[in-house]
């Protein structure tokens, strides 16, 4: 795994994708949109095609935490930005503003996380504490959307061929709680992949009528819990202003700084 994952995964397992705002119709490799009856390949080519050309999103973020035995929830709540800019280049804000945990609910529990030029600055409001964390050496350059680079493992922008290397691949049937209007895709990591030893299975909800990602749910190997991200609000293409990376001062206010050298 690349050195940037350990912080991201942290806080931030996976990322759904993007749909809102890009009302368009999902075209497979046939040329016909999505249905129930779509096949994997079908839906993994509509995923390869969503990916491309994608600059920047934005979205209201909703991360949740559940503990397998316990059934106990943690809900984090707040905003992500994603600015591809230049590849190798790509730069992620995810702020989050309230947790909730098992119906009690803190609105007071913000956290921030940016991660542009090679560096992680995570920002804990309460705590006063900022740690930075140079990830990337210089000149090292990743892909975050790219499945074993960054911290999404989603299968958007990757050929269909790439990801049947690395996961087996099925349809799942339709649950009364699933988004509605969505395909279930499960991925289970090939035994001789990097990804076995990170996740037990990835699963995937794309809608149809866009071929994105609304839900991604990942269970690590021990299966203790699992992480579910949904995302609202999308925009596409829009544009992400520079100010949107440029955290607020806080010189002055009391606050901790740790430093993190690059790992050796």
């Amino acid at each position: 795994m690349n050195t940037v994952l350990r912080p991201i995964c942290s806080w931030f397992v996976v990322i759904g994708a993007w749909l809102g705002a890009f009302q368009v119709t999902a075209p497979t490799a046939s040329g016909q949109a999505l249905g129930p009856d779509s096949t994997v390949d079908a839906v993994l080519d509509a995923l390869h095609a969503r990916g491309v050309g994608l600059r920047d999103f934005t979205a209201d973020v909703q991360l949740a935490d559940v503990d397998t035995l316990s059934g106990n929830t943690s809900v984090q709540s707040g905003r992500v930005w994603f600015d591809a800019r230049a590849e190798g280049q790509e730069r992620v804000r995810v702020t989050f503003l309230s947790r909730r945990v098992d119906g009690a609910v803190d609105n007071d529990a913000r956290s921030d996380y940016v991660l542009a030029n090679g560096v992680l600055i995570e920002r804990d409001y309460k705590a006063r504490v900022e740690v930075t964390r140079q990830v990337l050496r210089p000149g090292e350059r990743i892909n975050l959307l790219k499945l074993g680079e960054g911290p999404f493992p989603l299968p958007v922008g990757q050929p269909r061929e790439e990801v049947l290397r690395q996961f087996q691949v099925r349809k799942l049937e339709v649950a009364a709680d699933d988004p509605p209007r969505t395909i279930r895709l499960e991925l289970r990591p090939r035994p001789d992949t990097e990804f076995a030893a990170k996740f037990h299975r990835i699963e995937v909800w794309v809608q149809m009528e866009t071929g994105f990602p609304v839900r991604i749910m990942t269970v690590p190997p021990r299966r203790l819990n699992r992480n579910v991200t949904d995302l609202a609000n999308i925009r596409v293409n829009a544009g992400v202003p520079d100010s949107v990376f440029a955290m607020e001062s806080i010189d002055g206010k009391g606050w901790r700084r740790i430093t993190e050298a690059m790992p050796k």
